[in-house]
């Protein structure tokens, strides 16, 4: 037979088991979508930033012969991975040398082609962790 005492103990135990639980997982999940929404924008900006510079300045030629002509400069002021991919889905460049024939069906490129801004998370088959990828379509020549 157990005392009231001791039952009563448990149960608050419990509860609290249970409170701590449900407030680390709140926390949990709003620092995770606060750091990918961090990362997202900042993606953003520096993609703008790159579009920006394509249609000021190179928006004269195809972006076929702007990749040929001028490949360093699409990537060189971003440490992030860089493809440019055609309105067919198919990768033109990609700044660490890889041609992947999947990323023309991720979300991100489909939302791109649609002309909206695509944002995708997941894996790739060349690499081990998670990537974020921000799409945007590139309007020039």
């Amino acid at each position: 037979m157990t005392s009231i005492k001791r039952r009563l103990v448990m149960n608050f135990m419990f509860i609290i088991l249970i409170t701590v639980i449900i407030m680390e997982l709140f926390l949990i999940t709003g620092i995770r979508n606060s750091y990918y929404k961090n990362l997202e924008d900042t993606l953003a900006n520096q993609l703008q930033t790159s579009i920006a510079l394509y249609e000021r300045y190179f928006s004269d030629a195809t972006l076929q012969e702007n990749v040929l002509n001028n490949v360093d400069t699409f990537w060189k002021q971003v440490t992030a991975q860089v493809e440019i991919i055609d309105m067919e889905g198919r990768t033109i460049m990609n700044s660490l040398g890889v041609i992947d024939e999947l990323s023309g069906g991720t979300a991100d490129v489909q939302a791109a082609l649609q002309g909206e801004k695509g944002v995708w998370v997941g894996g790739l088959h060349y690499a081990t962790e998670r990537v974020m990828a921000v799409a945007y379509p590139i309007r020039g020549a």
